[in-house]
């Protein structure tokens, strides 16, 4: 005879068998959806570090160097200063037809220069010469500024080019210095003129064949322009070496040279 108020255990059945089923879904349904957001996280690209460390796919930066351009304190012998280019022009033939090296400087006024020299003697000798032949000739003082400039690349690529801008300043001034010292009756050292043209050659090629880094084009341009001006200047300074005296030429050469100089050192980038 069972007791009222209790039930058997079979009318727990169904009610455990739902409860189990829920469970049963629950678990499945958090697996699956556990195993999609995995699935979706993994899928994402975590953010590359601004340093650039190890797998990053950012680009750092290229280095950027201070460099310097050193200056030069000269002496320019001029025979005109014109406004057209014409007159400048004309002035520079009767000069070079009379024996006497001339080029034209500047974008205008257009200066007509003899020479550029290191020194007041050899300057006043050359302004001789020339008034000696019916020209006009004033000697002045001619200060090529130096400058600081940036470099981009790596440090071996700013070595390189530092080195071409100290050799190309340093050939210029040698080549000035035999320029002088052969106009008041010296001699120049043919040794130093070939080993600072076996330098400059060296250094042309080497910057050749560097690499040019991103952005730094016109620094490239600009070195190699240098190092083919003092190039030219030592060229003609070898010949007349080998001679014992400069032709009239090799005033000119020089005289460009330290022209070019300034103008790819006035235009080098400064940041």
């Amino acid at each position: 005879m069972r007791r009222r108020g209790s039930a058997s255990f079979g009318s727990y059945v169904p009610f455990l068998l739902f409860v189990l089923c829920l469970g049963a879904v629950a678990i499945l349904s958090g697996y699956f959806l556990g195993k999609y957001l995995m699935s979706s996280l993994s899928s994402l690209k975590v953010p590359s570090s601004p340093q650039g460390t190890a797998g990053s796919d950012v680009e750092r930066p290229a280095a950027v160097t201070t460099l310097n351009a050193p200056g030069m304190n000269l002496y320019r012998v001029q025979a005109g200063l014109f406004n057209v280019k014409e007159n400048a022009d004309r002035m520079a033939s009767s000069l070079q037809k009379a024996g006497i090296p001339a080029l034209i400087a500047g974008e205008g006024p257009y200066r007509v220069i003899v020479c550029l020299v290191p020194g007041s003697d050899a300057a006043n000798k050359i302004a001789q010469t020339v008034k000696a032949k019916g020209f006009e000739a004033l000697v002045g003082k001619y200060e090529l500024k130096g400058t600081s400039f940036k470099v981009r690349g790596d440090s071996e690529y700013a070595g390189l080019v530092r080195e071409a801008v100290e050799a190309s300043a340093g050939a210029i001034q040698k080549s000035l210095g035999a320029v002088g010292s052969y106009i008041v009756g010296g001699q120049a050292d043919p040794k130093d003129i070939v080993e600072a043209a076996a330098r400059v050659s060296d250094l042309k090629s080497r910057l050749g064949a560097a690499k040019v880094p991103e952005g730094g084009e016109k620094v490239h341009k600009a070195v190699g322009d240098m190092l083919q001006s003092a190039s030219d200047a030592l060229q003609s300074l070898s010949v007349a070496a080998s001679s014992g005296r400069p032709a009239p030429s090799v005033l000119s050469d020089v005289s460009r040279a330290v022209i070019s100089y300034e103008k790819v050192v006035s235009g080098l980038p400064t940041d």
